[in-house]
């Protein structure tokens, strides 16, 4: 099809949408249109099945209620393109910029399709919608529906997803910051290191969420439903949380001062340290005796640990980068050095928790296959990557 061809369909679609004599609907399905320029051009109600968008220019259309599944809008240029209740099941937004776009009761759910299979038949398939690496930033989806999308490494900066169905999407490492999450619902979705600092969660569904190392720093989160969610694992710093994780707003050197008193009074008074999912980074902790605390997915990066003792303390999901250990030789004391020093990568997948066996304290990967330390055999084991090595000794 020419471009004129497109101009004279183009104004017999505006024509259909007025209604007056001689309009015809725009049908535009199964086309490749790579690279056409469709500016401010008026497709609502069009159809576009399956039709090949890639890098084409949508800059300002109306694309209100066209019908879109499984078609290609990679790498396409959408700023304040409208997509208010369009029909975009299965479709392909991989590298496309949506800033100011519109997507209001959008449908971008998971979409069923017909392909010839090898055997000669067709064969319907499903095609979850495609967004990873798009960029929706001041972007406005209110009310669609992206359950199922893969939406990894996306970038949605102070958009507005309030009633968003999110269930089971794939957020990992997108950055959502300061987005408008109200009465969203991610239940089952991934937001794995996402960054969603100083967003509004407020009354959204995050049931079974996977939110190891997502940055909830400032985000409110206090009237959310974070049932079966790890958000232990999550980045919290001045996070609004829900009444059961109000005890992490206690000031750190209150939490290090009555632990000291748990220590000191084995437990009588004073408080355990729970520190999970803290951001610790940076802090300096030398000297201080966290035996028996929780840093379950506390951040430790560029932290001076050195002197300090960590007995029977709970490391699993930890992230230390840069932080740096040594074992003493004697005792039951775990001690790590200044960063200058052997530096050791705590990350998730290779997380720790120690177990003590007599008078001697090990330390095993965390969630591994702990037959593999009998006791009384001397045993180690080198973190991912290869940098630190704990070693049990013979008893």
């Amino acid at each position: 099809m020419s471009p004129k061809d497109i101009i004279r369909l183009l104004r017999k679609h505006e024509r259909w949408l007025q209604g007056k004599v001689g309009g015809v609907q725009a049908n535009l399905s199964n086309m490749n249109l790579t690279g056409l320029d469709f500016s401010y051009s008026n497709l609502s109600q069009a159809e576009l099945n399956s039709t090949n968008l890639k890098r084409s220019n949508l800059n300002g259309a109306n694309l209100s209620g066209a019908h879109l599944p499984a078609a290609d809008l990679s790498l396409a240029n959408l700023i304040h393109a409208d997509f208010t209740g369009a029909h975009m099941q299965g479709v392909n937004l991989h590298k496309a910029v949506l800033k100011r776009a519109k997507l209001e009761l959008a449908d971008l759910r998971e979409g069923r399709v017909a392909a010839w299979s090898e055997s000669g038949d067709w064969k319907a398939m499903s095609i979850a919608a495609d967004l990873s690496n798009a960029v929706f930033d001041e972007g406005e989806l209110t009310d669609a529906n992206l359950s199922g999308a893969d939406m990894r490494g996306s970038s949605g900066k102070d958009a507005n997803l309030s009633g968003t169905i999110l269930t089971g999407a794939k957020l990992d490492n997108a950055d959502w910051k300061k987005a408008n999450l109200t009465q969203a619902n991610l239940t089952d979705a991934r937001l794995v290191e996402a960054n969603f600092a100083g967003s509004n969660f407020n009354a959204a569904t995050l049931v079974r969420a996977d939110v190891h190392g997502t940055d909830f720093s400032n985000a409110i989160l206090d009237t959310a439903n974070l049932e079966d969610a790890p958000i232990e694992f999550a980045k919290l710093q001045g996070a609004k949380l829900p009444a059961s994780f109000k005890k992490r707003a206690k000031p750190l050197q209150n939490v290090l001062r009555d632990h000291q008193r748990w220590i000191e009074t084995r437990g009588r008074t004073g408080e355990r340290a729970m520190l999970d999912g803290y951001d610790l980074s940076g802090q300096n902790l030398s000297g201080i005796d966290m035996s028996g605390a929780s840093l379950r997915g506390a951040d430790l990066s560029e932290e001076d640990l050195s002197t300090g003792t960590f007995e029977l303390t709970d490391y699993s999901y930890e992230y230390g980068r840069r932080a740096a250990c040594r074992r003493q030789s004697s005792g039951g004391q775990f001690k790590r050095g200044k960063p200058s020093q052997r530096p050791a990568d705590f990350d998730r997948a290779s997380g720790f928790h120690r177990q003590a066996y007599g008078t001697d304290v090990a330390v095993q990967p965390y969630a591994r296959n702990a037959d593999q330390y009998p006791a009384g055999r001397r045993q180690s084991y080198r973190s991912q990557p290869d940098r630190c090595q704990y070693a049990r000794r013979r008893s």
